[in-house]
């Protein structure tokens, strides 16, 4: 997981799942207690920072830098937008940005899907970054 002995990883998550059907019915203090049960050598030595709250709480209130953000939250295009912004805010020059679930939910409504989301920020974003992968996912460098 880790390779670097003083590198950290930072888990965003509310645990409790979204609005989308296939989270209605799961058991997410199941899910989260599975996560802790796999990961809790990581939590306890302190190199996995488990911080349960919004993506929009985290970023308010967080003041490191990062080498590596990774967005997989709420799929809303606006949210992806919004994780996005934040995420490079607090992103060191070189670091990488990931959208995961690009090409997630074709079928729904434009705005209930993060692409739309995605794309605003890859056009706002455009001579900030470089673009080094975009297929399921997207994957970006900060160049300033």
């Amino acid at each position: 997981m880790l390779t670097h002995p003083e590198s950290t990883l930072t888990d965003v998550d509310t645990w409790e799942g979204s609005d989308e059907k296939a989270h209605k019915d799961m058991d997410w203090k199941s899910v989260e207690q599975t996560y802790d049960e796999k990961n809790k050598e990581w939590i306890d030595s302190g190199r996995l920072i488990k911080m349960k709250m919004t993506t929009k709480e985290f970023f308010k209130s967080n003041n490191k830098q990062f080498d590596f953000v990774y967005v997989d939250a709420d799929h809303h295009a606006i949210w992806a937008l919004r994780d996005g912004l934040d995420g490079y805010s607090c992103l060191k020059n070189g670091g990488i940005l990931a959208f995961d679930d690009y090409k997630w939910g074709p079928h729904m409504p434009k705005l209930d899907r993060p692409q739309p989301g995605i794309d605003a920020f890859l056009v706002c974003y455009a001579n900030k970054t470089t673009v080094l992968e975009r297929g399921l996912q997207v994957w970006l460098r900060k160049i300033f």
